[in-house]
């Protein structure tokens, strides 16, 4: 993760961390490395593909905004991101929850 490869995420309630990375190479890297680097066994289960967008005004964020297309999480600076499902799902939050401001870090 200090490398840049992989993001972290954790669940608001339940501190559940999900992983993020740009392609399936990357999760297998991670898990070798935990592996072998520091005798740690990893058990992953896919969510399947995610956008993950950061919150400019995290104050007028609900937690009752989260749903199963966009899933409020936490990345490992402790700043509010949504996980959305797809570009569909992104865009009808957008639409239906104007006033908050989404971005990316990319």
């Amino acid at each position: 993760m200090q490398e840049g490869a992989i993001q972290y995420y954790k669940t608001l309630h339940t501190e559940e961390i999900i992983l993020g990375a740009v392609g399936q190479l990357q999760f297998e890297v991670f898990e070798h490395r935990m592996k072998n680097e520091y005798n740690v066994e990893v058990v992953m289960q896919p969510i399947g593909s995610k956008i993950a967008r950061w919150i400019e005004n995290e104050e007028d964020v609900k937690e009752s905004m989260s749903s199963s297309r966009s899933m409020l999480v936490k990345d490992r600076y402790d700043k509010l991101v949504f996980l959305f499902e797809n570009e569909f799902a992104m865009r009808w939050f957008s639409e239906k929850n104007e006033h908050i401001k989404l971005y990316s870090l990319l």
